[in-house]
């Protein structure tokens, strides 16, 4: 079928199938873009919770190192106020 033969088709169509026509076919369109914006929303999630947990690895390893510092540095006598 070429374009003449669909326009001449949808011409001899009624107005109310015309009409749920273009009802059909923008409520597909809305599914379609509605199921990829979610697909979307989904991937960032899944990212979002992957730099967290790296987020919180990193920040576990530098408590670990902080802590280890601090058990092996010997406290110091506090400087003597120079008057």
């Amino acid at each position: 079928m070429d374009s003449l033969e669909v326009a001449k088709a949808l011409a001899s169509l009624p107005l109310t199938a015309l009409l749920l026509l273009v009802l059909v076919g923008g409520y597909m369109g809305w599914w379609i873009y509605g199921s990829i914006h979610r697909a979307q929303i989904l991937d960032m999630e899944k990212r979002i919770a992957e730099l967290t947990r790296r987020c919180d690895q990193w920040e576990m390893r530098y408590l670990d190192l902080k802590a280890a510092h601090v058990a092996t540095v010997k406290p110091t006598a506090p400087p003597h106020e120079v008057s």
